[in-house]
This record gives structure tokens, C-alpha cells and sequence, in this order.
């Protein structure tokens, strides 16, 4: 796995569990980080990237 993908992932888990987190949210970052298993790193960013948007503006 590329490091630099690693290391962004880990950052947003962690701020993400430092949040309060509900059911649909977890099964998004399941849904991310499971896609990241198959190499699709861009539906891993953009599924972020909403949960990230839903946490920081809604």
C-alpha cells in the first residue's frame, strides 16, 4: 500500500473517531476502507471526502 495513502487514511480515521460518529458514517468509512483493499484509492478519497464534508459543514 502506498505510505502516503496509509498515512492519510490513519489521519482521517483518527479524526473522524474523535467525533461523534453515527451508524450511517461507520459503514461509509467500512465501505472506504474496504475498497482500499482492492486498490481503488479513488472511491477511498471521495467516500473520505464526504464523510469529512458531512462531519465538518452539516
Amino acid at each position: 500500500m502506498n505510505l502516503l495513502v496509509y498515512y492519510i487514511m490513519s489521519y482521517i480515521r483518527f479524526f473522524l473517531t474523535n467525533h461523534t460518529i453515527n451508524a450511517k458514517t461507520n459503514r461509509f468509512i467500512h465501505f472506504a476502507e474496504s475498497s482500499v483493499g482492492q486498490n481503488n484509492y479513488s472511491v477511498y478519497l471521495f467516500t473520505m471526502h464526504a464523510c469529512l464534508y458531512h462531519h465538518l459543514f452539516l
